[in-house]
């Protein structure tokens, strides 16, 4: 394993922050347009509803099953929001704000800047398709419990003490659920 040095780690962070205007979403021309959904197709996967084969359900008509599947949507585009502002975005001001030694440098900062860019920039995406996919099927807005691993958030936050491990484990939550959100 190469050896770990202040140099290479500002070399790397130079080298992710040079290439944004390549990689970044909010570079590329609209990524969502209402135009290009398809009104025969559903908003979201059957096979990750975990009561959809379950007789009962099934027993239920087309267009309620349908509703079922674009509130479904609506509610993964809501957690996915609610990971991005409450999570990541709070994360990475933590880390612009150097409240962690090592963070005070500018390829750290550009980074740091380009993250909550995109971040808010995959909120507008996500927040985009909820209001076209609620206008199109005519859902109502419900009002849903946040998702099970904000939810475990706050409960791990409220057991610290100290705001420096509230902070830390914000950072760790948010690394994690940026790895992991296609898991989700």
């Amino acid at each position: 394993m190469p050896e770990f040095s202040v140099e290479t780690m500002t070399t790397t962070l130079e080298r992710i922050a040079g290439a944004w205007q390549r990689r970044a979403t909010v570079k590329a021309p609209d990524v969502f347009d209402e135009r290009f959904l398809d009104d025969s197709l559903p908003d979201y996967p059957s096979t990750l509803v975990p009561f959809w084969e379950h007789p009962d359900f099934q027993a239920h008509d087309e267009a309620l099953k349908n509703r079922l599947l674009s509130q479904a949507w609506v509610n993964y585009n809501t957690g996915t929001i609610t990971a991005e502002e409450q999570i990541a975005n709070p994360a990475f001001q933590l880390i612009l704000s150097e409240r962690f030694p090592g963070t005070a440098f500018e390829s750290m900062k550009k980074n740091m800047v380009q993250s909550l860019v995109d971040e808010h920039y995959h909120t507008y995406m996500h927040l985009t398709a909820n209001m076209a996919t609620q206008r199109r099927r005519g859902l109502a807005k419900l009002r849903l419990p946040h998702s099970i691993s904000y939810r475990h958030y706050l409960v791990a936050a409220a057991d610290l003490p100290d705001q420096w491990q509230r902070d830390l484990l914000t950072v760790v939550w948010a690394i994690v659920s940026e790895i992991s959100i296609n898991a989700y």
